[in-house]
């Protein structure tokens, strides 16, 4: 069963029923952390303002085909040179998955603004540069936010941006007593690897070692994990 954050943490409510579905929808997720609402770069003419969406349905059409499009152009490559290959109908199920929830980075111009009784609303048409998706599951006895996507558009990349939207999903994890933050990475990722190694993950426990792939070879990813506790610093989950 999974276990999703509790109503009065202002972030996911609690679903122990079979379906493992939401029973209400999801407040916004930074809504505790507003630092987060921005991101800025003058120097590369980047005003980014950062939006959460509750589930696939949620988001307009328009955002929801760029997602795919945009994963696919970013990962179809890595995935057809791995052993896994590409699989579009299944990188959209996995993207239209009703336990789904997205962090999304728009311009701040196609933005409108938001009272302080609620956070700016999707746009209707214009795209995001950049999101995660992410869900909330039980990983070894333990409830758990698992990022399955951090998709960023070629324009808004090596500005920090990336860094940026996951420390506000795991200060979201941490504000809602969540213990750990999961992640798969590709073997042929390697900066995205190093993104992951610098904010503190390591090696999953869970992880496949070499031979533990599909016919004892190697399994071509790499499980990774980071451990969150109450004062803020970081402990990596060990065995």
């Amino acid at each position: 069963t999974r276990v999703f954050l509790s109503r009065s943490l202002d972030l996911i409510p609690l679903s122990l029923s079979p379906s493992l579905h939401p029973t209400q929808s999801t407040p916004d997720l930074l809504a505790r952390l507003p630092t987060f609402r921005s991101f800025t770069r003058p120097g590369a003419g980047l005003a980014l303002t950062l939006l959460s969406a509750a589930s696939p349905a949620s988001l307009p059409p328009p955002t929801a085909a760029f997602l795919f499009d945009l994963t696919a152009r970013n990962m179809a490559p890595l995935y057809a040179a791995s052993g896994f290959g590409w699989d579009p109908a299944a990188k959209a199920r996995e993207l239209r998955h009703d336990d789904a929830r997205f962090l999304l980075a728009f311009h701040t111009a196609d933005v409108e603004d938001g009272s302080t009784a609620a956070p700016p609303a999707l746009p209707s048409t214009a795209l995001p540069v950049a999101f995660v998706h992410f869900r909330l599951e039980m990983e070894g006895g333990a409830a758990t936010l698992y990022v399955y996507e951090i998709q960023l558009a070629p324009a808004v990349r090596r500005q920090g941006l990336g860094k940026f939207m996951m420390l506000a999903v795991e200060l979201a994890a941490r504000a809602g007593g969540l213990g750990r933050v999961m992640l798969t990475v590709q073997d042929g990722n390697a900066g995205a690897a190093r993104l992951y190694e610098r904010l503190g993950y390591g090696t999953d426990p869970t992880s496949p070692g070499p031979g533990e792939g599909p016919g004892g070879g190697d399994p071509g990813y790499r499980i990774m994990s980071k451990g969150l506790i109450a004062d803020g610093r970081v402990a990596v989950v060990s065995g």
